[in-house]
């Protein structure tokens, strides 16, 4: 079942996703780690209230038998379904909605800067794209910084203590 212009990850996201659904869990994130035989593929779940064993299991068993019988990759591999963690990623508009007033990093897009992050508290999520209220520096508090969803890379949710 290769589709032409699709990536590995795109490919067990068609085959995950309906399960996933039917499962009444949430994919975060699929990643294939490796090339060839012996290769990982992760799959990340999520839903309200956090995601239990049980849950891991029944979309592992799920898709396990999907991906057994669809082939999609030409070479054995090992599969991995977990939850995404207190640090979990944020790709979607949906995600950073369910992260309203909790601290997050984003890493921003910035040709000058290698490495530019703002962390700070979520406050709004717009069509248009998000508001950060940045954590204090040296008990300075710094304003509001409004980013469009085009004007950073991803986010995470950070652990806060």
């Amino acid at each position: 079942m290769t589709v032409p212009g699709h990536s590995v990850e795109q490919r067990i996201e068609q085959i995950a996703s309906p399960l996933a659904q039917a499962l009444a869990v949430e994919l975060v994130e699929i990643s294939c780690l490796g090339k060839g035989a012996g290769s990982c593929i992760r799959v990340t779940i999520d839903k309200p209230g956090g995601v239990g064993i049980q849950d891991c299991e029944a979309l592992h068993h799920s898709l396990s038998r999907a991906l057994d019988v669809l082939d999609p990759l030409p070479y054995t591999y090992r599969l991995e379904v977990s939850s995404p963690g207190l640090d979990r990623p944020l790709k979607h508009r949906q995600d950073y909605q369910r992260a309203l007033n909790k601290l997050i990093r984003v890493k921003l897009l910035n040709a000058e800067k290698k490495n530019s992050f703002i962390v700070g508290h979520l406050h709004e999520v717009t069509d248009a794209g998000i508001c950060v209220k940045p954590t204090p520096s040296k008990g300075i508090q710094k304003p509001l910084v409004t980013l469009d969803w085009g004007m950073f890379d991803k986010g995470r949710l950070e652990i806060e203590f």
